[in-house]
């Protein structure tokens, strides 16, 4: 059976998408001038139709870089509500029932005609202040609009559904029975190839293992008063 080595790596801000300046084609392109023998690389870190290409011995032997896994929306373990929201309930006004006139006198219908007149001519003015401070606020803010620049939309990350995430990790997990993790910042994240791969044999690489017994050292240095100051993004 061939034996393979994978490179993987996440590079740049978590996107979930392609971003050129981010590919782990400038890794690959290090490595083969440091590396013996052939580096190859793959464009999708999520190899297509993999073991059909295995059973097919299609793979190249070696070593194997792969692309960025922060452009794949599944490495970060994005998913769908459970529920969709409820929708937004417009609240109707109630509308005012009308008095027995059979029991009231000449005066007190004459006096409830007037009160109803004028809360129509209220109701009536309201409105008409309200949709003419719209319109004023409108025109104020197209004119505004024109005057400042469009400022870029945020971008959101489409979501993905558990299903997609869990076939990415069992696809990971299959490329290799021994997964050795070598990026301590990364590690500090939720990414699904590092939290989420069930490989036969999980261990940490030299310089993980040398930053770990560093931060060892501190936490055993017995002298007080003890300064520690941490740093990140």
């Amino acid at each position: 059976m061939a034996e393979r080595t994978y490179i993987t790596g996440n590079l740049g801000p978590r996107k979930g998408k392609v971003i050129p300046e981010n590919t782990m084609k400038f890794v690959w392109q290090a490595l083969s001038q440091k590396v013996e023998g052939t580096l190859h690389f793959e464009e999708d870190a999520a190899i297509p139709m993999y073991e059909t290409k295995l059973e097919n011995e299609e793979l190249p032997d070696g070593i194997i870089v792969l692309e960025n896994l922060n452009f794949k929306r599944e490495e970060f373990g994005f998913e769908l509500p459970d529920t969709p929201p409820e929708p937004s309930v417009i609240e109707e006004e109630e509308e005012e029932e009308e008095p027995d006139f059979s029991a009231m006198s000449a005066k007190e219908k004459k006096a409830y005609e007037a009160e109803k007149k004028a809360k129509e001519e209220q109701k009536k003015k309201e409105e008409e202040e309200a949709a003419a401070a719209a319109a004023a606020a409108a025109a104020e803010g197209e004119g505004e609009e024109e005057e400042k620049e469009e400022e870029p939309e945020e971008e959101v990350i489409p979501p993905v559904t558990v299903k997609e995430v869990s076939e990415f990790k069992e696809l990971m997990a299959k490329y290799a029975d021994i997964h050795v993790n070598d990026a301590l910042d990364a590690s500090l994240g939720t990414s699904n190839t590092i939290t989420g791969l069930r490989t036969d044999l999980s261990v940490m690489g030299v310089r993980m293992t040398q930053e770990i017994r560093k931060l060892g050292k501190f936490f055993l240095y017995e002298q007080e008063p003890l300064v520690g100051v941490f740093g990140g993004e």
